[in-house]
């Protein structure tokens, strides 16, 4: 089967050499990359080219800087496959990534969005710890998910979609910029799609300082917020609100809601740049945002925590050098013990 891995590129020279590598070296043969480079400035367009002027298919694409969710509408418009699947220019596919999401497309060939697992890396590559498995794994546990009024949130480099189904609800809307693939996710799920979790941990993903800045951080809660209320407001068959008209509301709100509001904002920013210290190696500064995190919000610090200590170990290390045994098709267990999960997934 064909398909196209897309990607958007913007002043990622630091690591796109070796996303572009890892596609390249896929146990699934037939596929091409569709690389679109949303203006950059650094190497990555001469790098780009390199890979497209050596294989036919790497095929880059240059527009004006537009943001994430243009270059990945214009990658779903110029993508040739009826499935494609999602990489960012700073993570790294296992060599069989294609081959497991296409055997579990075949498996469940109802299904339009899924999403695999991931081993978290750190600037230099060494795997700290495995993204969590979402509860929504068959139908019937989707169903009850999407009945309870939950928003759908995954990682969205893990992501294979139907893309036929992506065009028809209008791809990703860049105001919602930061949360674009919350925003998606739900919106094709309310067209009765079926979206799912693939319990596989089939890449890598890079956790760094660019991607996870307090500023950014704090920006994709704030876009995830708006994006759920939209949500929930499309269920209840009322018009969704603005930007302006969310943020009056939250301006409405008590004082009271308001500072619990900025406290719980405050935690997840800070527990989720806890995780980025630990995984360089940065324990005491580490230490002291997880204890900063923990006294603005225990319940959400202790409850993340907690499920990272009681998931089980890891099984796909190799002794001495902390990398993942890339032969075994299926991982074993969620993240190690006691690491930070560092994933960005909005909730309410």
């Amino acid at each position: 089967m064909f398909v196209s891995v897309i990607m958007p590129i913007y002043n990622g020279e630091a690591f796109l050499r070796e996303a572009i590598e890892s596609v390249l070296a896929q146990t699934h043969r037939d596929f091409e990359l569709v690389a679109v480079d949303d203006g950059s400035t650094d190497a990555s367009p001469a790098i780009l080219a390199e890979f497209a002027a050596a294989d036919r298919r790497v095929r880059v694409i240059t527009q004006r800087n537009g943001g994430g969710a243009r270059a990945r509408n214009r990658a779903l418009q110029e993508a040739r496959a009826e499935w494609v699947i999602n990489l960012d220019c700073d993570d790294v596919f296992l060599p069989n990534r294609i081959e497991r999401q296409l055997a579990f497309l075949a498996a469940c060939p109802e299904v339009k969005v899924f999403a695999c697992r991931a081993f978290y890396i750190n600037r230099t590559g060494r795997i700290f710890g495995q993204t969590k498995c979402e509860p929504f794994t068959t139908r019937r546990e989707f169903e009850r998910y999407y009945e309870a009024g939950l928003p759908l949130g995954i990682n969205h480099s893990a992501v294979a979609m139907h893309r036929p189904t992506i065009l028809a609800v209008g791809g990703y809307r860049p105001e919602f910029a930061g949360a674009e693939d919350l925003d998606l996710w739900n919106r094709v799920t309310e067209r009765g799609h079926l979206v799912l979790q693939q319990d596989e941990a089939l890449f890598k993903y890079r956790i760094h300082s660019t991607s996870v800045m307090a500023s950014r951080t704090r920006q994709s809660w704030e876009a995830g917020d708006w994006a759920i209320a939209c949500m929930r407001a499309r269920r209840a068959g009322r018009p969704e609100p603005t930007r302006e008209e969310f943020q009056r509301q939250l301006r409405a709100r008590s004082w009271w809601q308001r500072l619990q509001r900025e406290r719980h904002m405050i935690a997840r920013v800070h527990y989720r740049l806890a995780g980025l210290d630990i995984a360089h190696g940065r324990w005491p500064q580490g230490a002291a945002r997880l204890a900063f995190a923990g006294c603005a919000w225990p319940r959400y610090v202790a409850k993340r925590f907690a499920s990272q200590l009681y998931r089980p170990p890891l099984a796909w290390w190799r002794g001495g050098g902390g990398q993942a045994d890339e032969s075994r098709p299926r991982a074993a267990g969620a993240a190690a013990s006691g690491q930070i999960d560092t994933t960005l997934s909005a909730r309410p």
